[in-house]
């Protein structure tokens, strides 16, 4: 995961935690979310 998604994910999750995420941009987080979950578990620190 590059930086710039971690960076926006971080953008994403508060947004949404205050409530003024957009639909489409709830949908980008979890999908966002996913990819990081899926990377961790192919290379485990």
């Amino acid at each position: 995961m590059s930086k710039s998604e971690e960076k926006s994910l971080k953008a994403l999750r508060s947004r949404w935690a205050q409530g003024k995420a957009t639909p489409k941009q709830v949908r980008q987080c979890m999908d966002l979310e996913q990819k990081a979950r899926i990377e961790q578990q192919k290379s485990p620190r």
